[in-house]
């Protein structure tokens, strides 16, 4: 169970592929009293080749690095998130039709040493695997059940995956990742269509991301190579507008919690570690977002109290009365 107790809760994602001194150590240091609040929570991707899996360079390395973080926020009592990216090189998953189970399994069995019974404390899943039949996503979340029957999971869909096809996976958590913007801090009119069609309690955003310096950077996100307008303020600039658009979006619906997945920690063309002034934005939406949601709950309860005592009352004096 996910047990959130935050109406926003930030998942910052460690990629094997970026700095690697840049690790959960860091992370911890730098987010320390938001992790032990639960308004941030790790999150580790792992990557994989359909193919050979993670028995060959880089997967092999990269593996090694990720399970090592794992295994890091795991010994703290951590929840942890695992994203399971499954490409090869130059490729994206969402034009995949199927990957290999046994490729995955024999990953799975591997993580499943590292983590050992504490998958409790596990939230895994994949995300934008657009050309995949479901019955075929299905099958991989019977595996990762297997492996990790006390996990919860998540799915990531691709901005033009079918709602009802996504509300049909056996997952937890299901959301859209966010790449696709009119403007900023203005996501596409059909990711918030489908979002709020697979949202129930919780609305869960997988990935969200921005260049580092890029005024921009809501055009193309997904695009690492290319920065439209530097400016040095510009991603904070722009995860501040999306962040708030969202939280009035959940707000406006009735949703319970916000889980945003912030892409990523450490890859030098996303990284928020680098930016200080990015890390300075999450903390300000965080604290009022949360301080703020904390508030109303506290002013509320004296009243909620009052009623309650009240209705006690009544209840005996009619008790008293009929006897």
């Amino acid at each position: 169970m996910l047990n959130l107790t935050a109406f926003l809760v930030l998942v910052i994602w460690l990629v094997p592929w970026g700095l690697p001194h840049l690790n959960a150590t860091v992370l911890c240091d730098t987010f320390h009293t938001e992790l032990e609040l639960g308004w941030v929570q790790p999150g580790v991707v792992v990557m994989v080749h359909p193919d050979w899996g993670v028995s060959r360079p880089p997967y092999d390395r990269w593996f090694v690095w990720s399970t090592a973080q794992v295994r890091y926020f795991l010994e703290r009592g951590y929840r942890v998130w695992v994203f399971i990216d499954v490409e090869r090189p130059g490729e994206w998953r969402g034009t995949y039709l199927s990957i290999s189970t046994y490729t995955l399994e024999q990953v799975l069995r591997r993580l499943r040493q590292v983590v050992g019974d504490r998958d409790s404390k596990l939230v895994i899943g994949f995300t934008e695997f657009w050309l995949m039949d479901e019955g075929v996503k299905r099958r991989l979340y019977e595996l990762v059940r297997k492996y990790f029957p006390n996990a919860s999971t998540f799915y990531g869909a691709f901005l033009w995956e079918s709602p009802q096809w996504v509300l049909e996976l056996p997952c937890v958590l299901k959301g859209y990742t966010l790449w696709h913007y009119a403007g900023l801090g203005t996501p596409h009119e059909v990711w918030v269509r489908h979002e709020l069609a697979v949202t129930r309690e919780v609305m869960f955003v997988p990935e969200l991301g921005f260049r580092r310096d890029d005024r921009h950077a809501w055009m193309k996100a997904w695009d690492w190579r290319h920065v439209w307008w530097r400016d040095e303020i510009g991603d904070a600039v722009n995860y501040e507008a999306t962040l708030r658009f969202l939280v009035q979006l959940a707000r406006k619906h009735g949703v319970k919690h916000l889980v945003v997945g912030i892409w990523n920690w450490n890859q030098p063309e996303y990284g928020i570690v680098f930016e200080d002034d990015v890390l300075q934005v999450l903390r300000s939406v965080l604290y009022s977002v949360n301080d703020d949601q904390q508030r109303t709950v506290e002013t509320h309860l004296p009243y909620v109290t009052a009623l309650l005592l009240l209705t006690v009352y009544v209840l005996v004096c009619v008790l008293v009365r009929r006897r």
